[in-house]
């Protein structure tokens, strides 16, 4: 469930730590909506959409929590109470800003509520390019319904090699779907990590600079 995460890092005295008044612009299913407002309780709790720049105005005046589908911009630096901004989604680099960090504002965000959809999406690019897709479309548009030259060639993932740059939770479901496809997976990632059944050969980044390689025990 897309709020799952939050939550999780919901506590239950929240209240008597002073969050009085919550801010949500995320657009849940309303059974995972009143599950938001449940974990917030007995706060207040304002939902509004997030193209309502007015209601947002209006809540923000008084909220002490923000949970909002995008990244946070200046409304969200200025409100008077604000004191923790929940970004609904993985990437926090356009929220990461010098005035965040001055003001002592806390963000959390949703890392890893994507990443099967992520992982499935890169393999509809991995075998839409394997199988020339593109072509096989314009066969189709020109009705054409013979033999593709060179075809025979393309050949399907298995035995293939994927190689993986960093290991978070979208590389860690590329991997699980690269094995499922019988693929040689590697990772290569800076810092050293337990190991990983779906993973090959890890390679990682040594106090030296260098690389250091070695096969994994699955």
């Amino acid at each position: 469930m897309p709020e799952k995460g939050l939550l999780a890092s919901m506590q239950p005295n929240h209240h008597d730590r002073g969050i009085r008044s919550v801010l949500s612009t995320v657009m849940f299913e309303p059974d995972q909506m009143q599950r938001l407002r449940e974990a917030f309780a007995p706060a207040e709790f304002v939902h509004v959409t997030p193209w309502d720049d007015a209601g947002i105005a209006r809540a923000l005046e008084h909220a002490d929590v923000a949970v909002i589908g995008g990244d946070l911009d200046e409304r969200y630096l200025a409100a008077p109470r604000l004191a923790w901004v929940h970004c609904d989604h993985s990437g926090l680099n356009r929220s990461a800003r010098p005035e965040l960090f001055e003001r002592g504002l806390i963000v959390t965000g949703s890392a890893g509520r994507s990443a099967p959809a992520l992982a499935q999406h890169g393999f509809y690019f991995a075998l839409a390019l394997n199988f020339d897709a593109r072509g096989l479309f314009e066969m189709q548009d020109a009705h054409l319904w013979r033999y593709i030259d060179g075809y025979e060639k393309k050949l399907a993932l298995w035995g293939k090699t994927l190689g993986i740059v960093g290991f978070g939770h979208t590389a860690r479901e590329m991997a699980r779907l690269g094995k499922a496809f019988g693929m040689r997976v590697i990772v290569y990632r800076r810092r050293p990590a337990e190991e990983a059944p779906d993973v090959d050969v890890r390679t990682t980044e040594t106090s030296w600079g260098r690389s250091s390689t070695r096969p994994t025990s699955s």
